[in-house]
């Protein structure tokens, strides 16, 4: 899909990481759940079994990051799965990175920030330059003119 978006000159975002993925009624299913899969499990990642409303209540996934929480077990496997991403799209230039989707105001910006240089750095150690952004979520979206 990037080349034939590519030949028709449309940029496209790729979502890193999907906020509510990982939001309860979907973290029962998500692959990232360690009882989910036979990579790792809660006894060696920071990861839980179980989340509420992530909104309110903080997920551990978006806090791996060495200045949150440092989980060098979970890091290790989103690594890779962005490395992945990056080996498909990064021999393409029109592609906008979006660290996560409406990440909720709770959550660190060092997350993003984090994913941010990493793809960065990864991009650069093969001679690519690419963007990358944040969406955060905002109930209100309130300009100081708005009520002029």
């Amino acid at each position: 899909m990037l080349k034939f978006t590519r030949d028709r000159d449309i940029i496209v975002q790729i979502e890193v990481w999907a906020f509510h993925d990982f939001n309860e009624g979907h973290w029962e299913k998500n692959p990232w759940r360690p009882s989910n899969n036979t990579s790792y499990d809660s006894s060696n990642t920071t990861l839980r079994a179980s989340y509420g409303n992530i909104g309110r209540t903080a997920h551990d996934f978006f806090f791996t990051v060495p200045k949150l929480n440092n989980d060098r077990v979970m890091l290790s496997y989103q690594q890779k799965f962005v490395d992945k991403i990056l080996s498909c799209s990064l021999r393409y230039g029109h592609v906008l990175y979006c660290m996560t989707n409406e990440i909720h105001p709770q959550y660190s910006p060092e997350w993003g920030w984090y994913w941010s240089k990493y793809i960065k750095d990864k991009s650069a150690a093969v001679g690519r330059q690419v963007e990358t952004t944040e969406m955060y979520w905002a109930q209100k979206l309130l300009h100081i003119f708005q009520d002029r």
